[in-house]
C-alpha cells in the first residue's frame, strides 16, 4: 500500500539504543580524558604559583570530575521537578488566563 510505512524489523530499536549508548559513552570518555590532560598541563603552573603540596594537587585535579558528576546530577533532575521549583504567577493572573481561555 503506498504511503504506509513497513514495520521496522525486530531488534532495530534495540540496536539503535545500543549504538546511541556507545556513542554517548565514547564521547564522555573522550571529554573526561581531554579534561584530565588539560588539568595535568595546567597543574605545572598552578603548583608553582600557589605552592601546592602533592595532596593539594590531587584535590585540584579531583575537583574537575567531582564538578562534572554534580553538574550531570543537576541536569538529570526530572523536568517536572524543575518546573515545580519555578515561581508561579500570582493567582489573579492565573484566573485571568483561565477566563480568557473560556471565552
Amino acid at each position: 500500500m503506498p504511503g504506509v510505512a513497513a514495520p521496522a524489523p525486530e531488534g532495530t530499536h534495540a540496536r539503535r539504543n545500543v549504538a546511541v549508548t556507545a556513542v554517548v559513552a565514547a564521547l564522555g570518555g573522550l571529554l573526561f580524558g581531554y579534561d584530565t590532560g588539560i588539568i595535568a598541563s595546567a597543574l605545572l603552573f598552578i603548583r608553582d604559583d600557589f605552592g601546592l603540596s602533592s595532596f593539594q594537587q590531587g584535590m585540584v585535579v579531583s575537583a574537575v570530575p567531582i564538578g562534572a558528576v554534580f553538574g550531570a546530577g543537576v541536569e538529570a533532575q526530572p523536568r517536572r521537578a524543575r518546573a515545580a521549583a519555578r515561581p508561579r504567577p500570582p493567582p489573579s493572573s492565573r484566573r485571568r488566563k483561565a477566563r480568557t481561555r473560556a471565552l
